[in-house]
């Protein structure tokens, strides 16, 4: 309570501090003189530009609600992956999971399955990343990033069901110009080097080199090793060539690679161990640890496990692309190749001791080629048309070394020869097919009617192998048991479901169409309404990570869409402030879940489901406004009511289980991760110190409502509300350097953005954390 009394004391001075350099600001500004209050009013809020529509627009013109961030305000706020940036972002989160990573728009997203395309789909450089690993990746030498809310399935791909993040890189400059930025982080002992410089080569051709080092350590204290985790280091580097030999012709290659080696594995730390008195005595791992004085299980920054956890990821990214103006139409050939090696070796148990290590290496590669035609003049009737082609192959494997059951009776006759290990392997062979329009017509001067439309046809092979294998200690690869005890091995797997090994090969094919239509009205030339309604589909697959080999429960089924949208933009006080405002409600069909079944046993069943259906309605809100010369201040608002309207048949939560219960009925329950009410609140104001330097104050103020943050609505795994501030204070020169000292989570919140129940300890739990409060010294300079 007293930790809680001094946050909220904190929280406090800070708004007040906020509010005081506001009155300040306004203070300062009613003293000035004729000519600086006439040049203050003449001053406007600068364009946002999206691209929800494959081209670029004013987000003011454009019937959908997006949250846009410019590049330079990632590179001020020390910003490092798409994750980081979403921690402030009303109604929108991406984190880290376990089997795959979280991104959700509005409640929706998919769930922890590497099987599963994003229902929020993720783009860097037209580069569609349906996988969620990618998320993870260095986002460095940014132009902006674009986060569309809502279904896009009709202009950016049949996946992107729930919403659309788009990111934009820097391309090279028609002048020789550069940048780089250091940061320290003492609270980490971390730092990040970033740099980046445009060279034009000759008239017609430039190139621009971008790069991105980062070694932190990290913010939980592993009471075992004496070490902080986890300790990342990465090391990123993008390289693009422009040419433009003529006015209405250009052609650009880019390429991307990051590496980022992680020591420590997950973000992880246990809680409830002991566990809540109603599932009985400690068990299992819960009751090693009590035994070995290592429980630690504050839910906070501290653990006790074994050494040698890791996460590495390497990724690469090529993409071509072709524009060609021919006066009427624009025609754009885009080519891009994807592809990443991902591996976590993670200690389940949670204790200093190797009982149970589990490894899940993943590859995957795709190859894709878009063709569009664009009407480029000036009429009455615009039009878009397209084509889609994508191949991938994905092969993900899970591996789990069960050396806590090495003293079992049952598998005595392993002795010789190693602990028991289930290894899982499948292939996902992918191959989607589209066709894409669009049509505008502006009825009149004020009213424009938008339809588009996709065909989209996705073909699916899976190959899986489940085998029951001789494990070790050390992460290392499994190998085969000799005939003469492969037996023994693969029954006990099957009897204590760990896995029923076997081979399994399907298929499938699913087509759709998506569609939305949409109306706009500028009722002045300072403001618009508009209305929408989208389609949307998602094709089915295969949970790959199901062990029990049963056909019948492998495949799951596509998920369908179906969503309104009216809003109004406003343009305010002559430029100087804009006003948004949307109502939505999107009703899914079929959704695709996945979810962790703990058992009475201490294993687990890896779960997917088409949930019978589920609503996303809500308001949101935007407010940006130019205060004075100096002051310039933003809220975004989102309430968003989420709930299940059909799932009768949902994953129980670990009481249940313990109960024997197998089934629980979610029907009219809130989705997980779907908080009711968030916002985000910044000020920045900027004043002139002398002739050249400027000091300028950045606040950004955040609030999430309370939560589950498991599929199951699991009642020990709730985040509560809180309060997250980040403050940046600058020095910045018209010279082109800036002096920065960045602040963190000032309310020091323990934030929780993904939980699951404890392996082999029914009633504990585990939990991933943000990272808590920091601080950091940043230095730019551009040139």
């Amino acid at each position: 309570m007293k930790a809680k009394i001094l946050k909220l004391e904190a929280l406090k001075t800070t708004i007040l501090a906020s509010l005081s350099v506001a009155a300040w600001s306004g203070a300062a500004l009613a003293q000035s003189d004729d000519a600086s209050e006439q040049q203050a009013a003449s001053r406007s809020l600068d364009e946002v530009v999206v691209t929800a529509r494959k081209k670029a627009e004013t987000l003011q013109s454009v019937p959908v609600s997006a949250f846009v961030t410019p590049g330079d305000d990632i590179a001020n706020r020390g910003v490092t992956t798409i994750q980081d940036l979403s921690r402030s972002m009303p109604a929108v989160q991406f984190s880290k999971g376990t089997t795959s990573n979280r991104q959700i728009i509005r409640g929706v997203g998919s769930g922890d399955n590497p099987a599963f395309e994003q229902s929020v789909g993720t783009f860097v450089d037209e580069i569609y990343k349906g996988r969620a690993r990618t998320s993870e990746a260095a986002l460095f030498d940014i132009e902006r990033v674009e986060v569309l809310k809502g279904p896009q399935t009709t202009y950016f791909g049949a996946n992107a069901i729930a919403g659309a993040v788009n990111i934009l890189t820097r391309d090279p400059g028609d002048a020789f110009e550069g940048n780089i930025r250091a940061l320290y982080n003492p609270t980490f002992d971390g730092f990040q080097v970033e740099a980046g410089v445009s060279i034009p080569l000759t008239d017609t051709f430039s190139v621009r080199v971008a790069g991105q080092i980062t070694d932190t350590d990290g913010w939980i204290e592993d009471v075992n090793t004496g070490e902080d985790y986890p300790k990342t280091e990465t090391w990123a580097v993008r390289a693009t060539a422009l040419w433009e030999p003529t006015d209405n012709f250009a052609a650009k290659l880019k390429f991307t690679h990051t590496d980022e080696d992680t020591e420590g594995g997950w973000p992880i730390v246990r809680n409830f161990c002991p566990p809540d008195p109603a599932f009985g005595a400690p068990a299992g791992f819960c009751a090693t640890a009590l035994s070995l004085d290592a429980d630690t299980a504050s839910g906070d920054f501290i653990r006790n496990t074994s050494d040698g956890q890791e996460v590495v990821l390497e990724t690469n990214d090529l993409v071509a692309s072709l524009d060609y103006d021919a006066g009427s139409f624009a025609f754009s050939s885009v080519t891009t190749y994807t592809d990443y090696t991902y591996n976590v070796q993670q200690d389940l148990d949670l204790t200093p001791l190797p009982l149970l290590n589990w490894e899940q290496p993943e590859d995957y590669w795709q190859f894709s080629q878009e063709l569009r035609i664009t009407s480029t003049n000036d009429s009455s009737i615009e039009y878009l048309a397209g084509l889609y082609y994508q191949t991938a192959k994905l092969e993900p494997t899970t591996r789990g070394h069960f050396l806590f059951l090495s003293g079992v009776p049952p598998l005595a006759p392993l002795a010789p020869y190693g602990p028991l290990a289930i290894q899982n392997e499948f292939v996902e062979e992918s191959d989607v097919y589209s066709a894409f329009g669009a049509l505008t017509v502006h009825a009149t001067d004020r009213l424009s009617l938008t339809g588009a439309i996709r065909y989209s046809v996705v073909e699916k092979d899976f190959h899986r192998e489940i085998a029951a294998l001789q494990g070790n200690e050390n992460w290392d690869d499994p190998i085969p048991f000799p005939d003469s005890v492969a037996a023994v091995a693969n029954g006990f797997a099957a009897a204590a479901s760990l896995a029923v090994p076997g081979v399994s090969d399907l298929s499938r094919s699913d087509d759709a169409v998506s569609g939305s239509v949409s109306v706009e009205y500028e009722y002045s030339s300072n403001g618009m309404v508009y209305g929408r309604y989208d389609h949307g589909f998602k094709a089915g697959g295969f949970n790959g990570v199901d062990l029990t080999s049963a056909a019948p429960d492998i495949p799951f089924a596509p998920e369908y869409v179906d969503s309104f949208e009216i809003g109004s933009k406003m343009s305010l006080l002559d430029g100087r402030g804009i006003l948004n405002i949307d109502f939505f409600r999107s009703k899914y069909s079929d959704l695709q879940l996945s979810s962790v079944v703990p058992t009475t046993s201490g294993a687990f069943v890896n779960r997917v489901q088409n949930a019978g259906g589920a609503v996303s309605k809500g308001v949101e809100a935007e407010g940006r406004f130019l205060i004075s010369d100096t002051l310039t201040t933003a809220i975004n608002m989102a309430y968003i009511d989420a709930k299940y309207t059909t799932f009768a048949n949902a994953t129980p939560t670990s009481l249940q289980v313990a109960q024997s219960i197998p089934f629980q009925d979610l029907s009219g329950e809130v989705l997980p991760n779907a908080p009711k009410f968030s916002a985000s609140w910044t000020l920045d104001w900027e004043q002139p110190i002398t002739d050249d330097l400027t000091l300028v104050f950045s606040n950004l103020l955040y609030y999430k409502g309370e939560h589950f943050i498991a599929q199951s609505n699991e009642t020990f795994l709730q985040q509560g509300s809180f309060w997250r501030e980040d403050l940046t204070l600058s020095l910045e020169s018209d010279n082109g350097w800036s002096l920065s000292f960045i602040a963190k989570n000032l309310t020091d919140e323990t934030i929780y953005t993904y939980g699951a129940a404890a392996a082999a300890s029914l009633g504990q739990f585990v939990y991933f954390t943000e990272p808590p409060r920091s601080f950091a010294i940043q230095v730019q300079a551009s040139f």
